[in-house]
């Protein structure tokens, strides 16, 4: 475990597989899962596997358990709340197994106790916890050089989806993490940790200095915001900290050599131009506009959320799955078709998803750490402490404005172990315990052969996407594949129905709408509280209405209406069924649909367009003369060829007498 522990916390920094649904985040669950889970089964055989009599003994005496420290009781019992919050949740298999884009279900959790109870379990002495710090240390500076060299355009893979700043701005650099969030909080806690080394460690300061650079820069190129107050307020406390265990005469050239280090590296990154962008970026902290403006609105929807189910949450990862339901109107007006995964703040998702007995079981094992830090200050573990408050404190910050990942969790669980490590050595496995091995063995090797399943799933997904709009029968053929290696994932549902639909628009054969409807009605099943999953099918019955199947008109407009209860800020599912009501010949209820989603979003240019087109239909031509300027002056969000169509029936309008069909 000495070498299973620090490796598997450099590998969670830095694995990320191509080609998946979420190549960064479902690769480190993965693996922390694999690692995790099976540590903690070793963990708990052995613990229960008698001991050797003495010789001379009659007979065996039996176990006598180590004591339980006030750490482990607290990670027992946040454990306890994870599995109760699971059971009682809105959709227990997917609190259990996570959603594909994350992964944030209990199972992860029991990978993350599984590595608290591997590191409290092989770390004896300061140097193995050191050990552990300096290889988490060097990974995340390997991951931030390589994010240096995205700032730089010197990326030798190319990437989609990218953050930038603005319009042709630079990218955002995200190293290995997966975004530049999560690799700003992960550089500013390392960034602290290596300060804390360079002042207790002076043999240790060619390295760990140029490493601190690195790390700083990082966070300053991430554009993070989270992390740029987090490393602000951590690193003077580190440094100060530090410095206190130093001579008078070396604190003050510690002090200010580190200062002029600062003013040169900002200095070279003003000179460089990046200046302006830093700018720009800080100025979107206003409230009123920006990504802070949307976030907010995400905290009020988790507070909404939180407020419905106080006790346990709505379930690990079911985030997604309640969002649309308790979404604020104003969140799509700054971030149009969102759907978060994340609250965006550790405190209010967990709130959320695992209520307050989870956030009071959260506070709790970070009281019992602090507490432990303090009995290890006592013990002479000055450096280490400080490194360790450096990561706390700045996942602590970071936290409230953003989430911290699962590298970011995997970091704090084995931290903490260690801490409880030093203070209590755990009992060694010892050789009698070979049959715990095995046992060990077993559970990963299902562990595997679970997560090989969950990843060949994503992949198979990915590929039908990928395949969407090219080749829709191929699409069709790698989704199928994702569904049987993953059969109760409805994620890869949607993909299956996108695919069928996308084939049924190049085949006249209704063979395709009527596999995707099947699909619809099964991610229904599995899944009736998605609110996507309720608008699939009503999208897909109407396209079977539409060509004549007019028995299913009534369950189009069922599956429409749930949506609406499900999400009833939706403004997509609202256009989608004023089209399908126009089509239909019902212009009365098309304008009824469409004035609804124009209540909500006033400016939306294509629920206007419709509300106008039905207007027309009716002989209201001077209302639908003015419904109609207003659609093409409207937002439209990237909809070019409808915004066209829009301006073509206005001019229709404006140029004929009578109502229009």
């Amino acid at each position: 475990m000495r070498l299973v522990v620090p490796g598997a916390l450099a590998a969670v920094v830095l694995i990320f597989i191509p080609g998946l649904l979420e190549q960064f985040e479902a690769a480190k669950a993965g693996l922390v899962r694999v690692v995790g889970i099976g540590c903690l089964a070793l963990v708990l055989v052995s613990g229960a596997a008698p001991r050797t009599a003495p010789a001379g003994a009659g007979r065996a005496r039996p176990p006598r358990p180590a004591g339980w420290s006030f750490l482990d009781l607290s990670v027992r019992a946040w454990l306890l709340i994870e599995c109760l919050a699971t059971l009682f949740s809105v959709s227990p298999y997917l609190s259990l197994v996570g959603e594909p884009y994350q992964r944030e279900g209990l199972l992860t959790s029991l990978g993350l106790a599984g590595l608290y109870a591997a590191a409290r379990r092989s770390t004896r002495t300061p140097r193995d916890a050191d050990r552990t710090l300096l290889v988490w240390l060097a990974a995340v500076t390997l991951a931030s050089s390589y994010a240096l060299l995205q700032a730089a355009g010197l990326d030798p893979l190319h990437w989609t989806r990218t953050a930038v700043i603005g319009l042709g701005g630079p990218v955002r650099p995200f190293g290995t993490l997966g975004h530049p969030n999560l690799l700003g909080v992960a550089a500013s806690a390392a960034c602290c940790a290596a300060l804390a080394g360079c002042m207790a460690r002076p043999d240790r300061r060619w390295v760990l200095g140029p490493a601190a650079a690195v790390l700083g820069v990082t966070v300053v190129l991430t554009f993070s915001r989270a992390a740029w107050l987090a490393l602000a307020v951590a690193a003077p406390m580190v440094v100060l900290a530090g410095a206190m265990g130093l001579e008078p005469r070396r604190r003050g050239r510690f002090l200010l050599l580190g200062g002029v280090t600062v003013g040169a590296l900002l200095a070279v990154l003003l000179a460089s131009g990046w200046g302006s962008f830093l700018s720009r970026r800080s100025a979107e902290i206003a409230p009123t506009a920006g990504s802070a403006a949307s976030r907010i609105e995400i905290w009020r929807t988790a507070a909404g959320a939180s407020a419905d189910r106080p006790m346990l949450g709505h379930g690990p990862d079911a985030f997604a799955l309640v969002f649309p339901r308790y979404q604020t109107a104003s969140y799509w007006r700054h971030e149009w078709g969102g759907l978060t995964f994340h609250a965006h703040s550790i405190y209010l998702h967990t709130l959320a998803t695992r209520g307050g007995l989870g956030l009071l079981a959260a506070a709790a094992w970070a009281a019992a750490w602090l507490v432990a830090l303090v009995r290890l200050w006592k013990t002479g573990s000055r450096s280490l402490v400080i490194a360790v408050l450096g990561v706390m404190l700045t996942a602590a910050i970071a936290g409230v404005f953003g989430a911290i990942g699962i590298s970011g969790a995997a970091l704090l669980a084995v931290l903490s172990g260690t801490s409880a490590g030093l203070l209590q050595p755990a009992r060694p496995i010892g050789a009698g315990a070979k049959w715990a091995t095995a046992v060990a063995v077993a559970v990963l090797a299902v562990t595997c052969a679970w997560e090989w399943l969950e990843l060949s799933g994503s992949r198979a997904a990915a590929l039908a996407r990928a395949w969407m709009r090219h080749d829709p029968a191929r699409a069709v053929e790698f989704a199928q594949r994702a569904i049987a290696l993953q059969p109760r994932q409805d994620a890869y549902l949607r993909a299956a129905i996108e695919a069928h639909e996308a084939l049924a628009r190049v085949t006249p054969a209704p063979a395709a709408l009527r596999e995707a409807t099947r699909w619809a009605r099964r991610a229904v099943a599995i899944e009736p509280r998605r609110a996507l999953n309720q608008r699939a099918l009503g999208r897909v019955l109407a396209a079977r209405v539409i060509r004549g199947e007019d028995s299913l008109t009534a369950a189009a407009l069922d599956a429409y209406e749930r949506n609406q209860r499900l999400a009833p800020t939706d403004g997509y599912a609202l256009a989608e069924l004023a089209r399908f009501q126009l089509a239909w010949n019902d212009p009365a209820a098309a304008l009824s649909s469409a004035r609804r989603a124009v209540s909500i979003y006033p400016e939306y240019g294509e629920a206007r367009w419709i509300a106008g087109v039905a207007l027309a239909w009716l002989g209201e031509r001077a209302a639908a003369r003015a419904e109609l300027e207003k659609a093409v002056a409207g937002e439209w969000h990237e909809n070019e060829p409808g915004q066209e169509a829009a301006r073509r029936w206005l001019e229709a309008v404006a140029g004929s007498p009578g109502p229009a069909r």
